[in-house]
């Protein structure tokens, strides 16, 4: 799995880069194929400078 993410933060663009995988469970039903569990586990991430600080700001509201 590869993702890229952009959005803009106030006046700043910020950007994600990520890498990693799915864990998936499947069951079927009437003969079809159904995904009912997806966990996404990043391995890598490549991002912006101060890319986590909206967390910070959010714990202080």
């Amino acid at each position: 799995m590869e993702d890229e993410l952009w959005w803009t933060n106030g006046e700043n663009e910020e950007h994600l880069h990520g890498y990693g995988h799915y864990h998936e469970k499947y069951r079927r039903v009437d003969g079809t194929w159904l995904i009912s569990y997806r966990n996404l586990a990043r391995l890598r991430e490549v991002h912006t400078p101060n890319f986590l600080d909206y967390r910070v700001a959010a714990q202080h509201i």
